[in-house]
Formats: structure tokens, C-alpha cells, sequence
């Protein structure tokens, strides 16, 4: 046998062997989202939970009736290896989330982004005040302003992207690596 058909021979087994591995590598990746996104969706329920439960803690209201409605903000779906998540403020109720202003001024962006408690908001600038009154129709004393949950929340997953998903990531890839390559007859 010639040089140049052993080359060629040797140039097939290695695209083979390569194609192989790209393979493998492409099914660990897919199993790995697949089994990181329940590890994900429960670390961001975890996360929600206990930022409303602060919020909420933070002050206890003696003048507006409480409802823990933000509670029910939080939804996430998974279909295969995507997990998304969103938080939805039609989840409140029409009276809970409006504060008499116009589509910004709702009780989602007041508490959860913005961290006034009672649904705070009024006409009257820089100076939240909480609603209060028969389905909240008038405006009560000035609010009180506690770390808003979605600020919570971004820090937590900013802290999670930053120091604990390499390593997840890692920790399942690697063994779902070695049986993709395993069932294609790679070694190592």
C-alpha cells in the first residue's frame, strides 16, 4: 500500500472517529439542559418564594389589608431541555394591581420592582403613598419602602450564574459525555 491511499484511509478514520465525537458531545449537551432545567426552575421558585417572603416580613401594614397576591406571579414552563420563566402580573386581580394611575402605576411595578409597600403610588411626585380605602380608592399615609423582590431575585441568579452553574454544568456533562461516547464506541 501506498503512502498517499494509507494517508487517505487514516484521514477517513479520523473524520469518522471525529464526526463521532461531535455526536456525542451534541447528545451531552441536550441531556445535560435536560436534566440542569428542574435543578434551574426549582432554584428560581426557591429564589421567588423567599424574596416575597422578605418583602412581605420587612413591614408589617396597620393600614392596608395585606393579600400576598405576588405569590402567584411567578410561572415557569419546561418542554424538553427549555425551561422559561416569567412573572406575570394579570395573575392579581384588576383592584389588587391598579393604584389609579395609568398602566406603569400597578401593584406589580410599586411592590415587585419598585419596593413600596400597599400598592404605593400617587399623583403627587416622589412620594409614594399606599392606596387604601373600599377597593383601594383613596390614597392612604406615605409608604414604606422595603428591597423590592425583583432586585432580590436578580442578585440571587446574578450570584448563581456567576459561582454555581459552570460547576452544575460540569458535573452533569462530564458523565453524560462518557456514556454518549461509551455508546458509540469512543473511548474516554
Amino acid at each position: 500500500m501506498d503512502t498517499a491511499k494509507i494517508k487517505a484511509l487514516l484521514r477517513k478514520n479520523y473524520e469518522s472517529i471525529m464526526q463521532k465525537d461531535r455526536e456525542a458531545v451534541e447528545e451531552a449537551a441536550r441531556n445535560t439542559n435536560k436534566l440542569m432545567a428542574p435543578i434551574l426552575a426549582q432554584a428560581l421558585t426557591e429564589w421567588f418564594y423567599e424574596a416575597i417572603a422578605h418583602f412581605y416580613a420587612s413591614y408589617s401594614p396597620v393600614k392596608y389589608h395585606r393579600h400576598y397576591s405576588m405569590y402567584r406571579l411567578l410561572e415557569i414552563s419546561q418542554d424538553g431541555d427549555m425551561t422559561q420563566a416569567g412573572y406575570y402580573q394579570d395573575r392579581m386581580s384588576q383592584f389588587e394591581r391598579s393604584s389609579g394611575g395609568d398602566d406603569e402605576n400597578t401593584l406589580y411595578n410599586s411592590t415587585f420592582r419598585w419596593g413600596f409597600h400597599g400598592g404605593a403610588w400617587s399623583t403627587r411626585p416622589g412620594i409614594p403613598r399606599y392606596r387604601a380605602g373600599y377597593h383601594y380608592s383613596v390614597w392612604g399615609g406615605i409608604a414604606k419602602y422595603s428591597k423590592p423582590p425583583l432586585e432580590i431575585i436578580s442578585e440571587r441568579a446574578e450570584d448563581y450564574r456567576n459561582n454555581k452553574i459552570a460547576p452544575l454544568f460540569w458535573a452533569i456533562f462530564n458523565p453524560e459525555l462518557a456514556k454518549s461516547r461509551a455508546a458509540r464506541g469512543l473511548k474516554g
